[in-house]
């Protein structure tokens, strides 16, 4: 079992080779490896309790005093029980993800039919993005500007580029306190809304539906938004920014500055953009719609399992909660 010394400092890994800044953990024989893994996870917080700062601003482990932490371990018996039941949960987690993938590809190639292939006797109108805006077809526009004086608790998660990827984590997310929602304006998520991190990792996308809690966009995320539903579906919209077509054009631009890439409001809205007739899109959003509707309930049910690994794990290991009391996970 391998723990991270320094930054980040508590991930905890099983790879195969490791350096000085992993910590390689032996286990004894009657100690299940599994268990262990589990164990180090749940005693995170005990674990960044012995790091010291490495004095460059790096935190790290001290290895004689990690050494030192208190290990009370349950029979082998009972931890083969715990890791039963965790990996349960952690499968069920994997397994929808594989299917969430399968599902995706599965859209995309069903988008390829449609619009790629499905009609190549009518042309695509390729308009500018800023001829669109003018239409008033979309908006573009990225986040809001929050000081740290607005943001707390009660409010809306401040959405940054660390919590959009194919979709939206906001565990860990800030907040922007009630009071000064108001401010952002338009700048607050709204349903059919296509983002995409336009700073730094630039191209993680991510897209707004209905069962989506409201958030604001920092800074570092862009959001097209359609206005016209019926020139242009917010599912073909969303489909199109992942497709090479959008893709290649956000590479062009995103490295021109000495900077970290950066892909400015002007860039985008001198993007074009393919717009296939209504009925191309509308043949489209009916083939996706239902899959679409699949991989939002795999997320959610990601997101329920999780949650409950997570609350589990602790007082599992500590002993606090029997593991005949678990619910089952292929319940939740």
């Amino acid at each position: 079992m391998i723990l991270a010394r320094e930054f980040p400092v508590g991930l905890v890994i099983r790879p195969v080779t490791f350096n000085q800044d992993l910590k390689a953990l032996e286990t004894l024989e009657t100690l299940e490896p599994k268990f262990l893994y589990y164990w180090l996870k749940a005693r995170t917080y005990d674990i960044l309790g012995v790091v010291d700062e490495a004095g460059h601003g790096t935190k790290r482990l001290q290895s004689d005093r990690l050494m030192n932490q208190p290990i009370r371990f349950p029979s082998r018996s009972m931890q083969r029980r715990m890791v039963d039941v965790l990996c349960a949960y952690d499968d069920l987690i994997e397994n929808s993800q594989k299917r969430i993938v399968a599902l995706d590809e599965m859209v995309r190639a069903i988008f390829r039919a449609c619009v790629i292939n499905g009609q190549p006797s009518v042309p695509l109108a390729t308009p500018t993005a800023q001829e669109l805006i003018n239409d008033g077809v979309i908006e573009i526009n990225d986040g809001y500007r929050a000081k740290n004086s607005e943001l707390g608790q009660p409010g809306l998660p401040f959405a940054r580029a660390g919590n959009i990827d194919d979709g939206f984590h906001m565990a860990d997310a800030d907040m922007l306190h009630e009071s000064n929602v108001g401010r952002a304006g338009a700048k607050v998520s709204r349903e059919g809304d296509v983002v995409f991190t336009s700073k730094g990792t630039v191209g993680r996308f991510a897209w707004v539906r209905s069962r989506t809690p409201r958030f604001v966009y920092s800074p570092q995320l862009c959001f097209w938004r359609v206005l016209r539903p019926d020139v242009l579906s917010p599912r073909y919209l969303c489909r199109w920014m992942k497709s090479p077509a959008f893709v290649m054009q956000l590479d062009r631009v995103k490295g021109s500055t000495d900077m970290a890439d950066y892909v400015s409001l002007t860039d985008q809205r001198r993007m074009r953009v393919d717009v296939p007739p209504q009925a191309v899109q509308r043949e489209f959003d009916a083939a996706a719609a239902p899959l679409d509707d699949l991989i939002d309930s795999l997320r959610e049910r990601i997101a329920t399992l999780r949650a409950t690994r997570d609350l589990l794990l602790p007082r599992l290991i500590s002993g606090e909660l029997d593991v005949s009391r678990v619910p089952d996970p292929a319940s939740l």
